[in-house]
């Protein structure tokens, strides 16, 4: 075998379009250019959710950035300006946790130590450690975002819109300060808001205990409490019972003990214990008890019982332990009850001084001292492991305790219904979330605690005197109105110095001592990016509210709720009216990512490898976003696989043809009219223009999985599977006739509407399919170029109707060609078709469709029948439902019955309708009726049509596959000496005799599909030669 133009293989070129890609959008400014385009025309109002740039993206921003990009991408080609400034989010416990981990810092004491304003600079430089990680790892996944004036909530302007809008708050009476129980992260020092605690609980299981408090003037007389927290025995001051339940007095084991009636069987079990008495709980008020510790003599003010409708019967025994300085609800009754707030722990979680045993221990790590003291002095009944969710913080992981303290509120209870009201104005994805989690979130919506006791943050703008005068800053002018001093940092080092007269009675007024909850910061994105309302007053207007935003579903507790309270609070309206919430990432067991385990996958790994492309298809397709994804290396390159390298052989089928052809992209005018192409291209632009109207509603619902999918079935199943494979011959063909050129066309027409449609999902190889198909006139980005629109004339649904029948002829006639086990290079003669009615007839009717059908099954004809043409029916006698019947006569009727033939038997009875056999008359009924193909047929099925293929092979259908069988190989051989499409070859070959038989009579056959110049039969030859094996023959071919 000798050919011409011997050339070397191309290496897989998919990722390293990528990175030529991205040189042309640099080289191009594309990226400047999409941002720009639509300008002056109409709003779609988008808002990044603000990351922290102290750590590296991981894949689940990837995930969240895509899901952005395709939304915003789809709204910037269909028209629309699509603003996308980017955010950094500065302030908060993630980065003073960070900072204080790499000075080796563990408390607030030593931050002190270090210097806050020391602390304040180094957090400000470890804001942006990782920024040029997420710049490139940003342009690098194709996520189009301006980058260059993004909005920091650090920033001066930024932070000052929101002194603003504080002060908004606190003239609508919405800001207060209060002594009430917050939840208090020991670690760092602070309180945090409920929407933080959300995030943070984890299911444990711990000791809980049943504690025996000694009645007083009693003797051996108990009351009998639960608890799971047996540290905050330490600060009892009072028994709760509920005034409405019954309560027993018991005997156990010599002591009598006291517990609600309707707790004894699951606290004492059946047996084992006495009832001496039983009582209504309102009998108790009063009642005094022993205190469990004394390290504060608290006198007749504590350690007596009162009374409480929260008590329960659901847990414990149905008296609570009241520690108002540590439980919300021990805080308020406590209040009715004047009830002194016994608070000894620190702030750093410690027992203090008084409390000697323990002192300076953390008091988790107390409990299990505690209660061993309680059994060494009788006073434990029993300990239980209990199984419960606890709050954790959502940053550092410490256990959260819940203290009395100070704190400053924004009073969001009083605006429930309002949030409610503006939910109810949001489109959220999935739909069950806007009702579900996040509803149930804001029907229950408590006080934000807006207060931190920490550092790195926005100062809360509020002054007060000695006098209890308070004065809530709006900005820097304000500032410099009452202080005199004009300020260009709001941060706590500039501000915590300045003091002015108090306005109402001259003393000194001071900032109080707190930053606030850095999701208001990250909240007030709408107006503080845009310095609303210093300036940029219209661009809001025109910005809010936010047509769209998406990320994780744990933001229902975080920022999707920080933007909705504070826009409540502030405007009264809705912060955003679109949202997609995504589910987690777990690597591919299910299981959570995290470093410790070992499973984190890097995104750059997957980038040289599989590509930005494959990662971003795979999270699209691959499920739901409201459904957990499972994520490793392996299942992206799955994805790729699937759909990636399907639509790169598309276009490099595509592009190889065209280029040998000459081929160039045409105008409308310039191209074959529509209705003179073939029936396949009228198909596949009819599907193509339905997969554009399908893909541009789900789009413009927000609902992008379902149309990756759809995508990926079209250009998998009906572009790669069937039009390309089955229009091979009209782009090999040599040729240049008006149905090479119709293909050309169609094929182009296809691929300049796909790379399109595709590009918000996919981002490089539609900007390298575009570049190949599209006109001079056209822009020179794909990403630039408009939307497509499904154009409803092309959309045939008879021939869509036709070419789905003849998929399931095609489908059924392979199935039944595997049954045989003949190869499909192996001619057949006839395929029978049974079902299908009129459509089935229209099919094998239509020229164009019958040669497509004939050349996949590869068949000489296609029939219709009705399938009882084609099965053999036998009818036996069924003995046990004509047994009773015949009686005598059946040994009879059995012998008569042994020499007929059971075919003539069933067809007697089809067509007179009963037998006489031994003087008998049998009918149908009388016999079992069996179904079988002639040896010769093969069944295969599929959509409601049988398909049946005649496996008989004669001489000529075996000479014709035996020459199959040699263009493959020669196929082959030119694949291996890589050799361009076009180059000319000649050939030797000698084998068996059938072999060179078949070679000299189809001869011609051999030459045209291999484009070559002569072929020598009978003798060797050629510069590279290979010997085969097919079916048992020999053949050498050169």
């Amino acid at each position: 075998m000798c050919g011409s133009g011997e050339q070397q293989g191309p290496r897989d070129p998919v990722v390293e379009n990528e990175e030529e890609m991205l040189r042309f959008w640099r080289e191009n400014d594309v990226i400047r250019k999409s941002l720009e385009r639509g300008e002056g025309g109409p709003y779609f109002r988008f808002l990044e959710g603000p990351p922290t740039a102290n750590a590296p993206p991981g894949v689940h921003h990837i995930y969240a950035r895509t899901v952005k990009d395709i939304i915003n991408k789809h709204r910037a080609m269909k028209g629309y300006y699509v603003p996308r400034m980017g955010g950094w989010d500065c302030h908060g416990l993630p980065v003073e946790i960070s900072v204080e981990r790499e000075l080796g810092i563990k408390s607030k004491e030593e931050i002190e130590k270090y210097g806050v304003e020391r602390f304040i600079e180094m957090c400000k430089r470890s804001v942006f450690t990782h920024i040029e990680d997420w710049s490139k790892t940003t342009e690098r996944m194709g996520y189009f975002l301006d980058l260059e004036r993004p909005y920091i909530t650090m920033d001066t302007k930024y932070m000052e819109s929101i002194w603003w809008s504080l002060k908004t708050l606190w003239e609508k009476g919405l800001l207060y300060q209060d002594y009430s129980i917050v939840p208090y992260c020991p670690r760092c020092g602070t309180p945090l808001s409920s929407h933080e605690v959300a995030q943070g609980y984890k299911d444990i299981t711990e000791p809980s205990i049943y504690v025996k408090f000694k009645v007083e003037g009693e003797e051996n007389l108990y009351f009998l409490a639960w608890t799971t927290t047996p540290w905050t025995l330490i600060s009892n001051v009072a028994l709760a019972v509920n005034p409405d339940f019954r309560y027993a007095e018991v005997e156990v084991g010599g002591e009598r003990l006291i517990l609600a009636v309707g707790r004894l069987k699951e606290v004492l079990g059946d047996n084992g214990y006495t009832v001496i008495r039983t009582f209504e709980g309102s009998e108790m008020e009063g009642k005094r008890y022993e205190p469990l510790y004394n390290f504060k003599n608290l006198g007749f003010d504590a350690h007596f019982v009162i009374l409480g409708e929260f008590v329960t019967l659901e847990e414990g025994t149905g008296i609570v332990h009241i520690a108002p300085a540590f439980g919300e609800e021990d805080f308020e009754v406590g209040k009715v009850y004047s009830l002194p707030v016994l608070q000894l722990v620190n702030e750093k979680g410690e027992f203090v001084d008084e409390v000697e045993p323990w002192r300076e221990m953390f008091v988790k790590d107390a409990d299990p001292l505690i209660i061993e003291d309680l059994r060494r002095r009788g006073l434990l009944h029993s300990v239980v492991d209990y199984t419960h969710t606890y709050p954790f913080c959502w940053r550092c992981g410490a256990p959260l305790l819940y203290y009395a303290r100070d704190a400053w509120f924004i009073k969001m209870s009083t605006l429930r219904e309002e949030l409610l009201k503006n939910n109810e104005e949001i489109n959220w994805v999935p739909e069950f979330i806007k009702h579900g989690r996040f509803g149930n979130f804001l029907k229950e919506v408590k006080d934000w605690t807006l207060s931190r006791e920490r550092y790195w943050g926005t100062p809360l703008p509020i002054w007060e005197c000695p006098g209890g005068h308070r004065v809530c800053v709006g900005s820097i002018d304000e500032l410099e109105k009452l202080s005199g001093r004009r300020v260009d940092d709001l941060h706590r080092p500039t501000v915590d110095p300045i003091t002015f007269p108090c306005p109402e009675c001259g003393k000194e007024m001071k900032r109080v001592p707190y930053v606030i909850d850095v999701w208001y910061d990250s909240g007030s994105a709408p107006f503080a990016s845009l310095h609303y309302p210093f300036e940029n007053g219209e661009e809001f207007e025109r910005q809010f509210p936010r047509d769209y935003i998406s990320e994780a579903i744990d933001q229902t507790r975080g920022w999707f709720y920080s933007l909705l309270a504070i826009s409540t609070a502030v405007f009264n309206r809705p912060a955003y009216l679109n949202v997609i919430c995504l589910d987690l990432i777990l690597d591919e067991k299910g299981e959570k990512m995290s470093k410790s385990r070992g499973n984190v996958v890097d995104p750059w790994e997957v980038f040289r490898n599989e590509g930005a492309d494959a990662l971003r298809w795979y999270l699209l397709v691959t499920s739901p976003p409201w459904k957990p994804k499972n994520f490793s290396r392996k299942l992206v390159l799955e994805a790729k696989k699937r759909f990636i390298s399907v639509l790169w052989n598309v276009y490099t089928f595509y592009r190889t043809y065209s280029e040998l052809d000459g081929y160039r992209p045409r105008g409308v005018d310039e191209r074959v009219p529509y209705r003179r192409r073939a029936a396949v291209d009228r198909w596949i632009l009819s599907r193509l223009n339905r997969l554009v109207k399908y893909v541009d509603e789900r789009l413009t619902d927000f609902d992008y999985h379902p149309a990756a999918e759809a995508i990926e079935r079209f250009v998998s199943e009906e572009l790669s599977n069937w039009y390309v494979r089955v229009n091979r011959r009209r782009f090999w063909k040599m040729e240049r006739d008006e149905d090479k050129y119709s293909a050309y066309d169609t094929l182009q027409e296809v691929l300049h509407t796909l790379s399109r449609l595709l590009a918000p999902f996919v981002v490089f190889i539609t900007e390298r399919i575009y570049r190949e198909v599209r006109l001079p006139t056209e822009p020179e980005s794909v990403h630039l170029a408009d939307y497509p629109e499904p154009n409803e004339g092309l959309m045939d649904e008879g021939l869509e109707r036709r070419m789905e029948v003849l998929l399931h002829i095609v489908g059924a006639g392979r199935e039944a060609r595997a049954a045989s086990g003949i190869k499909n290079r192996q001619p057949l003669k006839t395929a029978y078709v049974a079902g299908g009615g009129d459509m089935v007839e229209e099919v094998l009717q239509d020229e164009e469709l019958l040669k497509i059908a004939l050349g996949e099954l590869n068949v000489k004809e296609i029939k219709p029948v009705r399938e009882e043409e084609i099965l053999k029916r036998r009818a036996s006698l069924d003995a046990r439902r004509a047994g009773p019947r015949l009686r005598g006569a059946m040994k009879a009727v059995m012998e008569e019955l042994e020499g007929m033939d059971p075919e003539k038997v069933y067809d007697i009875l089809s067509k007179e309708g009963s037998i006489m056999l031994a003087g008998e008359i049998l009918t149908m009924d009388d016999f079992m009726v069996e179904e079988a193909l002639p040896g010769n047929l093969k069944l295969g099925e599929e959509g409601g049509l049988k398909v049946y293929l005649d496996t008989v092979i004669d001489e000529g259908l075996r000479r014709e596959g035996l020459a199959k069988e040699i263009v493959r190989r020669i196929q082959v051989m030119r694949k291996d000496m890589n050799l361009p499409y076009d180059a000319t070859i000649k050939v030797w070959l000698k084998g068996d005799r059938e072999m060179e038989d078949a070679a000299r009579s189809l001869s011609e056959y051999i030459l045209k599909e291999t484009l070559s110049k002569s072929l020598v039969v009978g003798e060797g030859g050629g510069s590279y030669s290979k010997e085969w094996e097919v079916d048992g023959l020999n053949l050498f071919i050169g």
